[in-house]
């Protein structure tokens, strides 16, 4: 599970360093001060992001060695798969 959120934050940081330089070049023509503008834009919807996927991350994970439990399509039933299968 950790290995997944590295990955996720890795993927993250990289699609940010794509459209990032671009974004804040044309604040950059009379100096630095309009340049935290835009940081102080992206931050706090990138922390509403964060919080849209950690609602939606799926909380019933089994631990290791515990089996998995899914649902039934068409039901409200859940069963345990044997770990293999």
């Amino acid at each position: 599970m950790a290995t997944a959120a590295v990955a996720l934050l890795t993927a993250g940081y990289s699609a940010g360093q794509i459209p990032g330089p671009p974004a804040a070049t044309p604040l950059l023509h009379h100096g630095y001060h309009r340049a935290p503008i835009l940081a102080a834009v992206v931050a706090p919807a990138s922390a509403a992001a964060a919080a849209l996927l950690r609602t939606g991350f799926p909380h019933h994970m089994p631990a290791p060695g515990r089996p998995v439990v899914r649902s039934v399509p068409g039901s409200d039933r859940y069963v345990r798969v044997q770990e293999g299968r």
